[in-house]
């Protein structure tokens, strides 16, 4: 902390990116940051979604979806298989 608060010229903005706001941690870096008189300012820059699939097939997940998202699945399946940079498989 003491490298960062005393780079001479300072530093403009000091950003960290995904952190978890419910960790300790964050807590811990922030406190950090104002013991050294630096303004914090957290905001969220991202969302981590996820949804229990549990007892569901692939078949039955992909019916719940959009149109449109069950194109941009097999599209991009597809193209990622023609590029030959990678694979996409449904581990059961």
């Amino acid at each position: 902390m003491r490298a960062i608060a005393g780079e001479r010229p300072p530093f403009d903005v000091v950003r960290f990116d995904n952190l978890d706001p419910e960790q300790p941690a964050f807590a811990a870096l922030a406190a950090a940051f104002r013991g050294s008189r630096m303004l914090v300012q957290p905001f969220a820059n991202f969302g981590n979604w996820y949804e229990v699939v549990e007892g569901q097939t692939f078949d039955d997940y992909l019916a719940r979806r959009s149109s449109q998202m069950r194109y941009q699945i097999r599209n991009r399946t597809r193209k990622l298989e023609r590029s030959g940079r990678g694979s996409s498989w449904v581990h059961r």
